[in-house]
């Protein structure tokens, strides 16, 4: 897992349990998005602020999810997250959460940022150029030699 930093996206996911009116129970899971505003020293987050509710680690029960933002436009997904409506309501001012994780992933798709080939291209040079020195630490060097196998550039 990796460290929170202050300007990432956290996905809040929480789980809802929700009794009918024939005493039936339904357990779902909701996910709502917030930019992180502060994290603790070891990169924890302490509370998101998103478009219509804020997050605080003491208080609330949600699990948040960290994508930093250097992988994702933040601005842009919570610009677009903000403008979400629930469909039966939709003058309410009030955000929906999404229903699963797999449906905030596919929400989000659009806004991913990608690195551009001269960035990937870098990187395997770098690799190739670990893989091959005989002086490079082993670990190193197994990592660079899995990134050429996994781009097929081995």
């Amino acid at each position: 897992m990796s460290a929170a930093k202050r300007g990432d996206l956290a996905a809040l996911v929480r789980t809802v349990t929700t009794t009918g009116a024939d005493f039936t129970r339904t357990t779902t899971e909701q996910v709502s998005l917030a930019r992180v505003t502060s994290v603790t020293r070891d990169g924890i987050v302490k509370r998101a602020e998103g478009p219509w509710e804020t997050y605080r680690s003491d208080f609330d029960r949600a699990r948040p999810l960290i994508i930093p933002a250097s992988t994702i436009d933040v601005d842009a997904a919570l610009t677009a997250y903000s403008q979400r409506r629930y469909p039966t309501a939709p003058h309410s001012t009030m955000v929906p959460p999404f229903e699963s994780l797999a449906e905030a992933r596919d929400f989000l798709r659009p806004f991913r940022i990608t690195p551009d080939a001269a960035t990937v291209r870098d990187s395997l040079d770098r690799a190739r150029a670990i893989a091959e020195d005989p002086n490079e630490d082993p670990m190193r060097k197994a990592h660079a030699e899995y990134m050429l196998r996994r781009h097929g550039k081995a």
